[in-house]
């Protein structure tokens, strides 16, 4: 048996033409079996891959949502600390429209704790310029 390509010619129950088709059988098989393997083993990388990149994925979420804790929490100090902050009575209308965004901000992104009420002043000073203060 050679594993050339030859013509097949031969009468019906010829040996030789039944050796040269159980041949050309057993490559296909094993091609196929060889496709089949290929194919298994790329879906196995593909898995892998997205197994991999869910995972990588689930850490940078988790790194993001921890850095937005963090950063969230020093913004709240930042604003609380500004938001109650005591204006000079010579305070300029940028002054108290500051002071009132902070206590805003505070307010809108959820901070832990309260701010209390604004101080008379801040009120005084609100009213002057035609800044609306919250309570």
């Amino acid at each position: 048996m050679t594993d050339e390509a030859a013509p097949l010619t031969g009468a019906v129950g010829d040996p030789a033409l039944a050796e040269a088709l159980a041949g050309m059988v057993r490559r296909s098989r094993r091609v196929l079996w060889m496709v089949v393997f290929t194919q298994g083993l790329v879906l196995a990388l593909a898995i892998i891959g997205i197994v991999v990149l869910a995972a990588a994925l689930a850490k940078a979420d988790h790194r993001i949502a921890s850095d937005e804790v963090q950063i969230t929490s020093g913004l709240c100090d930042a604003q609380f600390t500004i938001g109650t902050a005591q204006l000079p009575a010579p305070a300029s209308k940028l002054g108290v429209q500051f002071v009132e965004a902070n206590r805003k901000a505070f307010t809108v992104l959820g901070c832990p704790g309260q701010l209390g009420p604004p101080s008379p002043g801040l009120v005084k000073l609100g009213r002057k310029y035609g800044v609306p203060i919250r309570y």
